[in-house]
């Protein structure tokens, strides 16, 4: 028959020998089993004393061992006797000399044996006799360790330690070294050495957690195989940190051993155990210190909300709310431990934070509102609720939730801390966003205010460097918000504010593209006018000057809204018009729209203006005689008008044109007496005495020259002209003292006179002497030599002298005509001389012989002179040679004829005659 299998052998591991085995019932074993044993009693009995017996007997040993062992397991109660009759078959088979296999096995069950029994200390000597005997028995690591047991259930700590040490240290791998160290912990434990205790402990944790694969995140996670051993190792290592005589905390710990991945529990169940005790601020201490110090960053956020929990718990109003910071700022938006998170925080996390910094935003807004209407500093407090509401909303963007109330509240936060730039954003994200909200239309309208706000700032700075790229922005914004929410109540006033900004910047062009939006609004009359007043002035500022025109028109046909600008605006696109033609030299064109717009607008505040320019385009194109009343008016209207005296310079064009002479003589002579050309004063002067010589009215040009004469001696010329003709005017008039003045005038000129201008000055000098020189020859012919001779001689020779100095004056201009009449009259001078002495009275009284002496006297006066007279008439008679045969040469030859005549008393050959042969 098939042998039964005898039942599995447990190991003394796998036996609860801690305490003493309980005798048990035993209960009625399987037939197979008695079958086995009383088998091999029968060849313990049958056998001889050989290997066969002894292997029989040890087989019945072990079999008896089971079946305790059994009922043992199975709760059976068993007696003394029963264990003792397994050991003494033990003994039996040690105590044989020889033939024993497996003694060392034999061995190993009598101490288990022993131990069912509940006899430790002969366990114990069992075991030690095994491993003595057998150092390298296949179980050495479990007596070992039951060695360590006994010796620590004898408090013999020290000596269990050096046993649960020899395990660790020579079987490694054995399923015993987490429990080893666990008791070799508990035993320097036991020892007071805490240090060494918890070093053990720890690497307890470390293979039990690695042994089972274990990543929890508590002990009630783990495996129900080491839970228990996790559990009671956290639980001792609490109580260890816990005394206040002791060095060490967790963290201490963790940086001495090195922090490992189950670190946390020890810090978790120290807070527990401080918890359990209601010692919360040593609890919050525990968990606050794993934050701060470990490496890693798992649980850290778990931690916190513990911190915050019992926070409340404990009621720690205040605590709570500094804590609550401390988290926001550890685990919320811009932490770093958010920055080295891949993932999205935890639920728990995730809600504590979004509550958290809602609270905070919400409250720093209420803040900020209650400052600001208390009239105290409120931009530091709204700046802080923008913060707030800004690490909310980034918070649920996490997890991509939103909350618009939130978002509105932050923009308004943003703008009420001038945060412009970000306010713009929030606003505009709200405004035109793809989220349909309440808050849109407000959001727009409060863009628009922060544009206005910026753009005062740069006219406040400097309203000439407002950037192009910001007027950008404000119209792109404003024009937004105009055509996004129309029926807003201030979409046509930011409309209009829009159009006057690019008016302002000078984008006309830009301006004029927006023109069809006015059809989409609902505008106001002002408001129209004022937006087509806006266009105009755009057409005008780029030039097109021809719709300016169009449009100024149009406005200026609006009777309710009329402004007087539109008027002038209108009178300067005219005009620009004028000049555009002007410019490509079609004047007709230009003068007649200019006199377009005298009738359109007469009273123009341009008419000066304007007027002036058709004067000047009149004259242009010649036409006098329109030019003329045209320029009366002008200077009529406009007698202070700096082109006044340009105008009436030119007036002289207009009457030589329209052959009006009188009115030309007036002309030149209000020009001569106000022009400010000292120059065009002279000329006119003296154009004017021309004039009014030619048309005969002498008084006004000897005037005239007078004025010329007196006034303005260069140039020289013009001077002598002007001389010259006063004195013919005072000749014509038989003013002989007026006449022999301005002769004078012009012989001293003459001395004067530069040297282009001296032979014809010498001409006029001339004339001018030889009138005084007759003048003097006629006082000296008529000066009579009367009785007594001496008195009357004597003045006749006084004239005489004034005569021949006249006439050498005239000899000295160096003219023909003039020295011939010199060389004649001198002559004659001295003929007359002699003639009238020789013709003198005679005094009364004298005889004869008297009056005879006396005619010989003045025969030798006489004879003297003649011979004088004589010689000057045949040196002028010497001119004949030179060609020269005048009347004064033909003179001199009658007066040689009749005082030599014996010479000159003949017909004489005129030089001018020729009778040669050609």
């Amino acid at each position: 028959m098939t042998e039964t299998k005898p039942l599995e052998r447990k190991t003394l591991g796998q036996l609860d020998l801690s305490k003493p085995q309980k005798e048990v019932a035993v209960k009625a074993v399987t037939p197979s089993a008695d079958d086995i044993v009383a088998a091999y009693q029968e060849v313990a009995k049958l056998a001889p004393q050989t290997n066969a017996k002894l292997q029989a007997n040890s087989r019945l040993a072990q079999l008896s061992l089971e079946q305790q062992q059994l009922a043992q397991e199975q709760g059976l109660s068993q007696s003394n006797d029963y264990f003792s009759q397994t050991i003494n078959q033990y003994q039996l088979l040690l105590a044989q000399p020889d033939g024993l296999e497996s003694r060392d096995d034999v061995l190993y069950q009598l101490a288990k044996a022993y131990f069912l029994k509940g006899d430790l200390d002969a366990a114990y000597t069992t075991v030690a006799k095994l491993l003595n005997e057998y150092p390298e028995f296949e179980h050495s690591e479990e007596l070992l360790f039951r060695q360590g047991e006994y010796l620590f259930n004898q408090k013999r700590y020290g000596e269990a330690k050096e046993h649960y040490a020899l395990v660790i240290e020579q079987h490694p791998n054995s399923t015993l070294v987490s429990t080893a160290r666990y008791m070799l912990a508990w035993s320097d434990f036991k020892l007071f050495n805490y240090k060494a205790s918890l070093n053990n402990f720890t690497k307890v944790l470390d293979l039990a957690l690695q042994q089972n694969g274990e990543t929890a995140l508590s002990v009630d996670e783990i495996s129900s195989s080491a839970r228990y051993l996790v559990a009671d190792t956290l639980r001792i290592m609490s109580v260890i940190f816990s005394y206040n005589d002791f060095d060490q905390d967790p963290v201490t710990h963790y940086e001495q051993y090195g922090w490992q991945t189950f670190s946390f529990m020890n810090f978790e169940a120290l807070a527990n155990y401080y918890l359990e005790k209601k010692r919360y601020l040593d609890a919050i201490a525990v968990y606050q210190k794993y934050i701060e110090h470990a490496p890693a960053k798992a649980h850290k956020v778990d931690f916190a909300l513990a911190q915050l929990s019992v926070y409340k718990k404990a009621n720690f109003i205040e605590l709570l709310s500094k804590y609550e910071q401390t988290f926001i700022a550890q685990f919320g938006i811009g932490s770093v431990y958010l920055k080295a998170d891949s993932e999205l925080p935890s639920d728990a996390h995730f809600n504590a934070l979004t509550l958290l910094e809602k609270k905070y935003a919400d409250r720093s807004y209420y803040q900020a509102q209650t400052l600001k209407k208390q009239h105290k500093p409120f931009e530091a407090q709204f700046a802080s609720a923008a913060s707030g509401y800004s690490r909310y909303l980034e918070t649920l963007a996490l997890k991509n939730q939103r909350d618009i109330d939130s978002e509105y509240l932050l923009a308004e936060s943003l703008y009420q801390s001038k945060q412009w730039q970000l306010a713009l954003t929030q606003y505009n994200n709200i405004a035109y966003g793809q989220l349909p909200n309440q808050y849109q239309d407000r959001a727009g309208y409060a863009v628009v205010s922060i544009y206005m706000t910026k753009l005062q700032q740069a006219k406040g700075a400097n309203s000439k460097t407002i950037s192009p790229e910001l007027v950008t922005n404000v119209v792109t914004n404003w024009l937004k918000f105009a055509t996004t929410f129309k029926q807003h109540s201030s979409a046509t006033i930011v409309l209009l504010q829009t159009f006057n900004l690019l008016f302002e910047q000078g984008r006309y062009q830009e301006l004029l593209n927006y023109e069809p939006l006015l059809a989409q609004f609902n505008l106001t009359e002002l408001q129209g006018y004022q937006a087509q007043l806006l266009m105009a002035h755009s057409h005008y500022n780029l030039a097109d000057y021809d719709q300016a025109e169009l449009a100024y028109k149009q406005l200026l046909a609006n009777k309710t809204q009329r402004s007087p600008l539109v008027a002038e605006n209108l009178a300067k696109s005219m005009i620009k018009q004028a000049e555009q033609l002007a410019g490509t030299e079609q004047t007709q064109l230009a003068l007649d729209k200019y006199i377009a717009l005298l009738t359109l607008l007469p009273n123009t505040l341009y008419r000066e203006q304007v007027q002036y320019q058709v004067t000047q385009y009149l004259f242009s194109l010649q036409l006098f005689s329109k030019a003329s009343s045209w320029v009366d008016d002008f200077i009529t209207r406009y007698p202070t008008n700096d082109s006044i005296e340009l105008l009436q310079t030119q007036k002289i064009d207009i009457y030589k044109h329209t052959q009006q002479g009188d009115k030309l003589a007036k002309q030149y002579a209000y020009l001569a007496e106000n022009h400010s050309d000292r120059n065009t004063r002279r000329i006119s002067l003296l154009k004017s005495a021309a004039l009014y010589f030619e048309m005969g009215q002498i008084e006004r040009a000897r005037i005239q020259y007078r004025s010329y004469a007196h006034n303005y001696p260069v140039p020289f010329a013009q001077n002598l002209e002007a001389k010259i003709a006063l004195s013919d005017i005072y000749k014509n008039q038989n003013k002989a003292k007026e006449y022999r003045f301005w002769l004078n005038k012009i012989i001293l000129a003459y001395q004067s006179a530069p040297a282009a201008e001296k032979e014809w000055a010498g001409l006029a000098a001339a004339k001018a002497t030889e009138v005084f020189a007759n003048d003097a020859f006629y006082a000296y012919q008529n000066s009579q030599l009367t009785v007594p001779l001496k008195t009357s001689l004597a003045r006749k020779r006084e004239r005489m002298t004034t005569a021949l100095n006249r006439y050498q004056q005239l000899a000295e201009f160096g003219l023909a005509d003039y020295t011939t009449q010199a060389n004649f009259k001198i002559a004659k001078i001295y003929h007359l001389m002699a003639e009238q002495i020789m013709a003198s009275e005679r005094p009364k009284h004298l005889q004869d012989l008297a009056l005879e002496q006396y005619e010989l006297l003045l025969e030798e006066q006489a004879i003297p002179f003649e011979d004088k007279a004589i010689a000057l008439y045949e040196r002028n008679n010497q001119l004949l040679h030179s060609g020269i045969y005048d009347k004064w040469v033909k003179e001199t030859l009658s007066e040689l004829a009749k005082l030599m005549p014996a010479r000159f008393a003949k017909q004489e050959v005129a030089p001018g005659e020729t009778h040669a042969i050609f």
